[in-house]
């Protein structure tokens, strides 16, 4: 396993190896075993889940839910204008 497949392992199942699907797991600590670089990455993992862990959780509020779907359904129902349409043949090319 290189280390760039080790981060997306990390990235896609968690710094617990344990968890993580077992074709994965033995290559993942062989890396570990061999490489200084892996287990900086497998650190920075477990103190960037730590850190998040000690944070409460961002609530946003209802109205702004509200609003955002609000937007969306009215973006749908209205027929785009003749910029919105050059926009979109810009955004093409």
């Amino acid at each position: 396993m290189k280390l760039g497949e080790f981060q997306d392992a990390i990235d896609r199942h968690g710094d617990d190896l344990a968890t993580w699907p077992a074709g994965l797991r033995q290559p993942g600590l062989a890396l570990l075993l061999a490489s200084p670089a892996a287990r900086r990455t497998l650190d920075e993992a477990r103190s960037l889940r730590s850190a998040f862990k000690s944070v409460s959780p961002i609530r946003a509020p209802k109205s702004l839910i509200d609003r955002i779907v609000l937007g969306a359904v009215g973006a749908v129902s209205q027929p785009p204008t003749s910029a919105t349409q050059s926009n979109l043949q810009n955004r093409r090319s």
